[in-house]
């Protein structure tokens, strides 16, 4: 396996963590998945690349939720609810 830096690494047989951290823009839609139209779906990707053989490849799903303070957001997201009751009283 080639690092960063181009120095080979031998990996011993067994499990391997790697941990990392990336940022997500903070404008980057929520996750979504209707049932009939597109989606907006993220997901991470490793490649362990491996002379002589087909490079290993996972790929894992993840879910992002954006924070939306409908406070500070444009007019359109503003809901303004009202309330009618009716009654009929017969005698």
């Amino acid at each position: 396996m080639a690092t960063a830096n181009d120095q080979t690494v031998r990996l011993e047989a067994g499990s391997h963590r790697y941990p990392f951290t990336f940022s997500i823009p903070p404008e980057a839609p929520s996750s979504f998945e209707p049932e009939r139209t597109g989606h907006v779906r993220y997901t991470a990707e490793a490649t362990m690349v491996r002379p002589w053989k087909f490079n290993h490849v996972t790929r894992s799903a993840f879910t992002v939720i954006r924070v939306l303070d409908l406070n500070q957001e444009i007019n359109e997201f503003r809901v303004i609810a009202f309330t009618f009751i009716e009654a009929t009283f017969l005698p």
